[in-house]
């Protein structure tokens, strides 16, 4: 660290090229059994359970209402999840349940999920930022995830985030006047 902020230094980088980039499960919060996105998506559908009663008889809804633990090895089984628990709905609506969620407790580690962040971690990301580095988060989780907490528990604003996203589309709906 001193060779690059020692203007002295050949190795010395200007304070608005200093980058540091971080992944997020298993780096800045704890990955174990599963992401915190795929542990959120989880409790999503036994929450929404009461309002999708076929789930019982659906895969992987059925299995994941059972206890199994939704895992990162299937991009189709999280994909359809995903879309069944985190569409339809406002980025505002998205980001107040995900920083509600935060608070519930982690099914390992028996802290809420907000908790559950390694301190080493926290410390090196406030003694860059004190060094006059940008910190940002880049992930596979989707960014609307991320960004809902990631100035909250690391410090790094939304616009810091990079990650996975959904393509948007915005449909009208309108509905016949009754009379």
């Amino acid at each position: 660290m001193a060779n690059v902020t020692n203007v002295s230094d050949p190795r010395y980088v200007e304070p608005e090229e200093r980058i540091a980039v971080f992944d997020q499960d298993g780096t800045l919060c704890c990955e174990g059994p599963s992401p915190f996105q795929l542990l959120f998506m989880q409790d999503r559908v036994k929450n929404l359970a009461s309002e999708h009663p076929e789930w019982k008889g659906q895969e992987p809804y059925s299995s994941i209402l059972a206890g199994k633990i939704l895992t990162e090895d299937n991009l189709s089984t999280i994909l359809k999840v995903y879309a069944a628990t985190s569409t339809n709905m406002t980025v505002d609506e998205y980001t107040g349940l995900v920083r509600s969620w935060l608070n519930t407790t982690h099914p390992r580690f028996g802290q809420p999920y907000n908790k559950c962040i390694y301190q080493p971690m926290l410390d090196l990301l406030r003694y860059l930022r004190a060094s006059d580095f940008k910190t940002y988060v880049v992930t596979g989780s989707d960014v609307d995830f991320v960004r809902a907490y990631s100035e909250s528990l690391f410090g790094i604003p939304p616009d810091q985030v990079i990650g996975s996203s959904w393509k948007y589309r915005f449909e009208e709906i309108i509905r016949p006047a009754r009379y």
